[in-house]
């Protein structure tokens, strides 16, 4: 695990890219962006962790904010860590588990929004 700083705007992450890290972001503005639509985030979020979890591409191109802090992880090396200590592979599935399901639930809202908003028309 290393800590870094984005040192200007340039995406963590591609779209459909193979993606050999994990990334954890600290503290900033996340832009997230699939296919024609855009979405922002806040801080204390997990980039790529379907990718890790699933062994995929990203599915989505995500960029920071300049200074913006993370950590980020080598997939191969947090893989082999996790595979010998099951206490911290169990603590970071619960934190992502518990991350997913916020996103989750946030895009449902957003979904819904775009329903009622497009029914108005």
């Amino acid at each position: 695990m290393k800590e870094k700083s984005a040192a200007g705007v340039a995406p963590l992450t591609r779209e459909n890219a193979p993606l050999d890290r994990l990334y954890f972001v600290l503290d900033g503005n996340i832009t997230i962006e699939k296919g024609r639509r855009r979405a922002f985030s806040d801080s204390k979020a997990f980039i790529g962790e379907d990718a890790f979890l699933l062994g995929r591409g990203a599915i989505a191109t995500v960029t920071l904010e300049p200074g913006c802090p993370y950590f980020v992880w080598h997939v191969k090396s947090l893989q082999r860590l996790l595979q010998s200590n099951h206490a911290l592979q169990a603590a970071l599935n619960a934190v992502m588990n518990q991350k997913l399901a916020e996103k989750l639930a946030l895009a449902a809202v957003t979904t819904d929004t775009l329903v009622l908003n497009q029914r108005r028309r």
